[in-house]
């Protein structure tokens, strides 16, 4: 019979036991610092990649895209984290309207190799210049292709 008691839990285990009520404890409008405690706090010790990567996936799932994007700000810069989390929060971002930074997270899962999200950043980057261009931010009519550097490792985009 094991004697020692348990000190720390991973997320899945939290929030079996504590179900939604976990999840209505995160703020969207928490600080990082504040991500950091709340997730240090649930599992009783400092939160490793994969139980931010649980969490966020969770509320992406439940369509709370604001607090998905918290989480994985986070995750993203996590020692063990994947590129899988810069194209989810590509996706939260998208979601929540903040084309500019899912622009900028595409991006970035294109650059690391993440082939898939070539097409859907093309795609919002054009749907921003046609907000910007009715707005009458942008001038011209052309979708401008933005993405220096890319095509240089990517040739036959």
């Amino acid at each position: 019979m094991d004697t020692k008691r348990r000190t720390s839990s991973s997320y899945a285990e939290i929030a079996a036991a504590k179900g939604r009520a976990l999840v209505d404890t995160f703020s969207a409008h928490m600080t990082p610092d504040e991500v950091n405690g709340w997730f240090s706090k649930q599992l009783g010790r400092y939160p490793k990649a994969g139980d931010v990567y649980a969490v966020a996936k969770e509320f992406y799932a439940l369509q709370a895209y604001r607090k998905a994007s918290l989480a994985l700000e986070m995750y993203v810069t996590m020692e063990g984290a994947q590129i899988a989390g810069e194209h989810l929060l590509g996706y939260a971002y998208y979601r929540c309207g903040r084309l500019d930074r899912a622009i900028e997270m595409f991006r970035l899962a294109v650059e690391h190799g993440f082939d898939a999200d070539w097409q859907l950043l093309v795609e919002i980057q054009c749907e921003l210049e046609a907000e910007r261009r009715a707005l009458g931010e942008l001038q011209g009519t052309a979708c401008l292709c933005l993405f220096s550097g890319l095509s240089e490792r990517h040739p036959n985009r």
